[in-house]
C-alpha cells in the first residue's frame, strides 16, 4: 500500500537569517485503501500519537469526516490537547472525499440522493477492520463530521448506534435527518452526543440559517423527549458562521466525548 508523506519539506530559503534544515514538520500519512465496496480507491489520512512507536499502548480512534479541508485542523487541536487535558492520545483517521459528487453520495440520506448504507458498510467492513489489522487501536471509536458529515454522524447514531462509542456533529441540517423521533426511542446507553449549531450565515441565505437553527432546536427537544434512553448527551450553539463553527465544535465536541468539561 502507497504511504505518502502529508506535508512536503520545509522550504530550504532563509528566513530571518535563520537556514532551515530541510527536515519536514509531518502530521500524518496518506494511505491508499482499495474499496470493493465502494468500487473506488480511497484516500485515507492518518496520524498516531506522538509516542506512538515507542509506547507499545492501544489507543481509541477517531474517525473524522470531510478529511480534505478538516484533517490538519483537527490534527493540530487533537496534538494540543495532548498537553493541555487529560484526554487520552488517538489515532485520528481523516476520510476524505473524491470528490463533491462522493461526499453527497457518501454523506447524505437517500431522501437527499444519497447512499449512506454503502458508505457505512465501507467503514464496517474495510476500513474499521484494517485499522484494527494495521494499528494498536483499543475498542474505543469516535465518528466526527460537520455540515453534510455531521448529518452522516447523527444518522450513523440513530440507525447504527453500534458503530462508534462517541459521536461529534457540528452543525449538521437535521432536516434532512430521517425517523429522528422513532429511533430516539432505542436504547443508547453509554453513547456520547456532543452536537451544535450555529450562526450560519456564510454561504446560506437567511431563511436556510434561520431553518437549520430551528430543525436544530427541534432536534434537541426530542433529546429532552427521549431522557430515558440512556444518550449522554450536549448541545449549544456556536457564535460563528456554518463554515468556521467546526473549529470550535471539533475541540469541545471532542473533550466532551471523552469525559473532559466545557463549561
Amino acid at each position: 500500500m502507497r504511504t505518502l508523506s502529508l506535508l512536503a519539506l520545509l522550504h530550504t530559503t532563509t528566513l530571518l537569517g535563520a537556514q532551515s534544515t530541510g527536515s519536514p514538520i509531518t502530521v500524518g500519512e496518506v494511505l491508499e485503501l482499495e474499496s470493493t465496496v465502494l468500487g473506488e480507491s480511497r484516500q485515507i489520512y492518518v496520524g498516531l500519537p506522538p509516542d506512538y512507536a515507542t509506547s507499545g499502548e492501544r489507543y481509541p480512534v477517531v474517525i473524522l469526516l470531510d478529511g480534505e479541508s478538516r484533517f490538519e485542523l483537527a490534527r493540530a487541536i487533537q496534538q494540543y490537547f495532548v498537553y493541555s487535558t487529560r484526554i487520552p492520545h488517538t489515532i485520528l483517521i481523516g476520510v476524505p472525499n473524491p470528490s463533491r459528487e462522493a461526499r453527497e453520495r457518501d454523506l447524505l440520506p437517500e431522501s437527499a440522493g444519497g447512499d449512506p448504507e454503502r458508505f457505512t458498510q465501507f467503514l464496517t467492513d474495510e476500513l474499521l477492520p484494517y485499522l484494527d489489522a494495521t494499528y494498536r487501536t483499543d475498542s474505543v471509536r469516535i465518528l466526527a463530521g460537520h455540515s453534510h458529515g455531521g448529518v452522516f454522524t447523527v444518522s450513523t447514531l440513530l440507525w447504527h448506534p453500534e458503530l462508534f462509542d462517541g459521536y461529534i456533529a457540528t452543525d449538521p441540517s437535521y432536516g434532512l435527518i430521517e425517523s429522528t423521533d422513532s429511533l430516539l426511542a432505542n436504547e443508547l446507553t453509554g453513547k456520547r452526543l456532543y452536537t451544535c449549531s450555529s450562526d450560519g450565515a456564510y454561504g446560506f441565505n437567511e431563511e436556510i440559517s434561520s431553518d437549520m437553527r430551528t430543525n436544530h432546536q427541534l432536534f434537541c427537544n426530542l433529546l429532552v423527549r427521549h431522557a430515558d434512553n440512556g444518550l449522554t448527551y450536549t448541545s449549544e450553539h456556536i457564535a460563528d458562521d456554518h463554515g468556521n463553527a467546526f473549529i470550535t465544535g471539533f475541540h469541545r465536541g471532542l473533550r466532551y466525548v471523552f469525559g473532559w468539561p466545557i463549561e
